[in-house]
């Protein structure tokens, strides 16, 4: 029997809470426990959460004093709570169908070595014409890879997408095997914007995918009007994290085309633009580099000074 733990990190999502933990409460397969982690939060959450409380399959209400910094801490704590072997992260601004986890059954119960289920999800607020994640992921990728259901082996997905970017938008789609992360869980805490890329790449290095292109999942896209300026301190994290995914990949059996992939992250995400990235904040971004692979590190230094030097002989 496959038996779920749902996690539900929450900072500062009162009006879309009751929703979000009622779509969950009304599950067609029910979880066998539920947690909710509270992230610091400064508006109604608590007094929402509370009315749970007496809920019996609620098993840890924990609220945080401060807000932690990264829900990858929250993810961390959830997950070392959790007593069952499959994990859904609910992220409280989104909401699900009643049937996602009986979905989620369906479609694992005859995959022996699936690691990860996930589902299509419809995206609100909608941006222009409405889409679902499957048909943006298409378009991005100029692909119709998720226009049907499918499964396939971990490294066959991480081959043909997933080690260039994060191909899951959504953590909400999303069950994984508990047992699959556990032994880099510490890792988590490292990340503030791409710890569900890295989880995501561990599960599946060993184990297989299963994805149901039926929509069972709303996702809100809440950061939508959140336009401000990247910080310096947000560049230096961006790129360390982006860094210590690639080093993650490389390490791995199933991850091909090694050489190739390191001249992808350093064109894509490792890599730098003087005018955009700052002198300063370059030397940051290096130095951080050196102390997660020096291996690599030095790999790709001497990759962006031969672009540098080979820009300025075109010149």
């Amino acid at each position: 029997m496959i038996q779920f733990s749902v996690i539900i990190p929450n900072y500062n999502h009162a009006p879309f809470l009751k929703e979000r933990i009622d779509s969950v409460l009304s599950q067609t397969y029910p979880p066998s426990e539920i947690i909710i982690l509270d992230d610091g939060s400064t508006d109604r959450s608590r007094e929402i959460i509370e009315t749970y409380s007496t809920n019996t399959i609620i098993t840890h209400i924990v609220y945080n004093k401060k807000n932690s910094g990264s829900p990858f801490r929250q993810w961390k704590k959830g997950i070392e709570l959790a007593k069952y072997g499959w994990i859904w992260i609910a992220e409280s601004d989104d909401v699900a169908h009643p049937g996602f986890l009986a979905s989620a059954v369906q479609f694992l119960f005859p995959a022996a070595n699936a690691g990860l289920y996930t589902s299509n999800s419809a995206i609100e607020p909608a941006v222009g014409n409405a889409l679902t994640t499957a048909e943006l992921s298409n378009i991005q990728l100029n692909s119709t890879i998720w226009s049907t259901s499918y499964a396939v082996s971990g490294a066959e997905e991480i081959n043909r997408v997933l080690k260039y970017r994060s191909t899951i938008p959504n953590a909400s789609s999303v069950v994984f095997k508990k047992e699959k992360i556990i032994p880099k869980i510490r890792s988590l805490t490292k990340f503030n914007y791409y710890g569900d890329w890295f989880t995501y790449i561990q599960i599946l290095s060993d184990s297989d995918i299963v994805y149901n292109n039926t929509v069972f999942n709303t996702f809100r896209r809440t950061d939508l009007s959140h336009s401000k300026r990247m910080t310096n301190e947000q560049r230096v994290k961006i790129k360390t994290e982006c860094f210590r995914i690639l080093s993650s990949l490389l390490s791995m059996n199933a991850t091909s085309n090694k050489k190739e992939l390191v001249e992808w992250f350093v064109e894509n995400y490792v890599g730098f633009g003087v005018k955009a990235d700052g002198a300063l904040n370059i030397l940051k971004t290096i130095a951080h580099y050196y102390t997660i692979d020096f291996k690599l590190a030095c790999r790709v230094t001497f990759k962006l000074a031969k672009r540098i030097t080979y820009g300025a002989e075109q010149k």
